[in-house]
């Protein structure tokens, strides 16, 4: 914000410098030359103002830094090791078998859903010991490999950690190997149906097999939407945006995985994390006093004019 104001503030000196018939400028320590077109002079009267409704405009537009609510490298824990009972990690069926290894396709250490532990679904939960802002836009994302050599049935997403199960309660993700919903080929579900309370809130996307990919699901509290983003390779790409309710999202609290091991595999899971912005729509209070001063200030040395 500093620099926004600082930024609108130099331009209004220079046009002064201007308009002045060279004076000097005590920020930037240069000369100025006047100009002798009218036209020059015209525009530096109207520039000032435009510079502050821009720069707002910016401000307004320019999101807040994000705030980190979760992450997870597997980096802390023994190769072969059960990640359930470790750095927060609980079960959430009767099997939570879910072993941490040495990535075949992702560069370290993973959550390796090739490393078949029972041949039933195992399913693991970290509750965020917090429930999800309405106030706030929430991404969960990861990094996963999934292999058309196995991998299918799969799932990772948010969930209540009050109800068994986290696919029963948030959105998720899950990658087919099988054909399904006339998609032929591997592919990812996206599903907010348990969210959302509208099982029709869904979408199959062919592709993203064989290849690391980037997931995410997003939580807008800000215009009440919750939505995937994927990138198979090609780039960023969102999924349809679905209603969501500010009393559905502080449901939320905690982050899933399924692994289903009769008789397939899972896919390579890693760099979990869970971060959220604040609304940028009102500017706090020490913003609108900068702004309101460079626009006295403008509007002063317009009056003086």
């Amino acid at each position: 914000m500093n620099n926004m104001f600082y930024g609108m503030f130099f331009a209004w000196r220079r046009c002064q410098s201007t308009a002045n018939q060279g004076a000097f400028d005590m920020f930037s320590q240069a000369l100025c030359i006047t100009p002798s077109s009218q036209a020059l002079k015209e525009w530096c009267r109207t520039i000032p103002l435009s510079v502050a409704v821009a720069a707002i405009a910016g401000f307004a537009a320019t999101p807040a830094s994000a705030t980190t609510l979760f992450q997870e490298n597997f980096e802390a824990y023994a190769v072969g090791s059960n990640i359930t009972g470790q750095g927060g990690w609980v079960p959430d069926s009767v099997n939570s078998a879910l072993n941490v290894g040495n990535g075949s396709f992702l560069p370290t250490k993973v959550l390796n859903g090739l490393d078949r532990t029972i041949r039933d679904e195992s399913r693991a939960a970290r509750p965020l010991g917090l429930s999800l802002n309405p106030d706030r836009i929430t991404t969960f994302a990861f990094d996963a490999y999934a292999t058309s050599g196995g991998t299918n049935n799969a799932g990772i997403g948010l969930g209540n950690s009050s109800i068994q199960n986290f696919l029963l309660s948030g959105p998720f993700w899950t990658p087919y190997g099988v054909p399904r919903f006339g998609i032929s080929g591997p592919h990812w579900h996206f599903d907010a149906g348990p969210l959302t309370g509208n099982y029709s809130n869904f979408i199959d996307l062919p592709g993203g097999y064989d290849t690391v990919v980037q997931m995410s699901i997003v939580v807008d509290g800000i215009i009440n939407e919750v939505y995937g983003v994927y990138d198979f390779g090609s780039g960023a790409h969102e999924t349809p945006h679905y209603a969501v309710t500010d009393a559905q999202i502080a449901t939320l609290n905690e982050v899933g995985v399924l692994f289903d091991f009769r008789g397939h595999l899972g896919p390579e899971l890693d760099n979990l994390r869970v971060f959220d912005n604040f609304s940028t729509g009102v500017p706090e209070p020490g913003t609108l006093l900068l702004i309101a001063a460079s626009l006295g200030l403008l509007g002063f040395t317009g009056r003086r004019r």
